[in-house]
């Protein structure tokens, strides 16, 4: 025969793990949605500063593409190339660039409380989306860079070709 104690020790025994395992299950939903909750943070921080980096970038974009403007008929201004057909073409270009860049910089525009209201889902949308904006910003970038790297080097050939001219000279 089993002592009559046995039957209570395993009947509370019972009832604590029952307890246990409500609570567990309670600690564990609270740390989902914590998470879930941090995630989504941690989404709208990683959005507000890609969007920081690209707004900065498209604000100093016009600049970028008027130095290069400037650059560009110097340097045919001095090779004797000012009014071709290749700096008008690069004239409308600019202008064509000018305004995808307005556009781009109008898509960014954004309330700053929109972000509070999205899900997970649709901040990583988000996110997306403003990292195929800044990468056609950087294409901007790397066109007007390499417009004025090429007009330095042709700087550099006009240099020489005006060294040799004085060289020849003496």
């Amino acid at each position: 025969m089993t002592p009559a104690w046995l039957t209570y020790v395993g009947a509370i025994t019972g009832i604590v793990g029952a307890i246990t395992g409500i609570a567990g299950a309670v600690m564990g939903y609270v740390g989902y949605r914590r998470s879930s909750q941090l995630k989504a943070l941690d989404l709208r921080l990683e959005l507000r500063k890609s969007e920081s980096d690209v707004g900065d970038l498209l604000r100093a974009l016009p600049e970028l593409v008027g130095t290069a403007k400037q650059s560009r008929l110097a340097v045919a201004t001095a090779n004797g190339s000012a009014n071709t057909g290749a700096m008008e073409a690069w004239n409308g270009q600019i202008e064509g660039d000018l305004s995808a860049i307005s556009g781009l910089h109008s898509t960014l525009a954004v309330p700053a409380d929109e972000h509070a209201s999205l899900t997970p889902f649709q901040l990583e949308s988000k996110l997306v989306e403003v990292h195929a904006l800044h990468a056609k910003a950087r294409q901007f970038e790397q066109k007007y860079r390499g417009a004025l790297a090429a007009d330095d080097k042709e700087r550099d050939n006009i240099r020489a070709a005006v060294q040799l001219r004085i060289n020849a000279r003496r």
